[in-house]
């Protein structure tokens, strides 16, 4: 076999392989039910501030009878799963291969795990109510931007994305709105379409209201 022959073989063989990653990720998504996407630190302690607030916000979802996806780490994403599961919802991680074990907040047939970075974060967004996106790092950051880009870029479906830590977002805000914005970088538009909130109540209310006549088959 010669060089280029090999090189379309070899390709062909990595397209295989990442339809199949998609299809079987995708396809165990979409068997979940409806459910909002909660983001965060992976380092957090439980006795955090923060671990709490995500405890709650995932509670108060999952009482407004959303599921909760989280990436299916610690910290933040643990606390989400385990406002989820301890207040009987459903509680869903989607992680990647070999990443950090399951934790024992997810339900059983939930810890979906992904070869490729790019097909999780796809599929995430694409079966997604809306997002909360907690204090985090990098990892957070690049799905709070994904999310944003894929809402500019593509014209997604406009489903409630909010930020949750006021203290903690605000220089990122406070750099998107004064440099940004002023030098014309980013409409105020893109600026106004997320919320940013740190009350639990207030986050249920707003997907409760946003979905309540737009999906009657959740029962609110």
């Amino acid at each position: 076999m010669n060089f280029s022959s090999k090189l379309i073989n070899d390709e062909f063989n990595r397209l295989v392989d990442y339809t199949q990653d998609y299809f079987d990720g995708i396809s165990k998504l979409l068997h979940i039910k409806p459910s909002v996407v909660i983001f965060g630190a992976s380092k957090a302690k439980d006795e955090d501030f923060y671990y709490k607030l995500s405890y709650n916000i995932a509670a108060e979802l999952v009482n407004k009878n959303f599921g909760i996806i989280t990436g299916g780490g610690p910290g933040l994403m643990e606390a989400a799963n385990r406002g989820a599961a301890e207040n009987f919802g459903s509680s869903a991680g989607v992680n990647m291969a070999g990443d950090f074990p399951a934790s024992k907040y997810l339900d059983r047939d939930k810890d979906i795990r992904f070869k490729y970075f790019t097909f999780r974060k796809i599929c995430m967004t694409k079966i997604a109510l809306g997002y909360v996106i907690m204090p985090g790092g990098f990892g957070t950051l690049d799905e709070l931007f994904t999310v944003l880009a894929q809402r500019r870029i593509y014209n997604t479906k406009k489903v409630p994305v909010i930020l949750v830590g006021t203290v903690y977002w605000s220089g990122l805000i406070n750099w998107l709105t004064k440099v940004q914005h002023e030098f014309g970088y980013v409409d105020a538009k893109d600026i106004e379409s997320f919320i940013v909130t740190d009350n639990p109540k207030e986050i249920g209310e707003i997907f409760y209201n946003y979905y309540r006549d737009k999906m009657p088959d959740l029962n609110f």
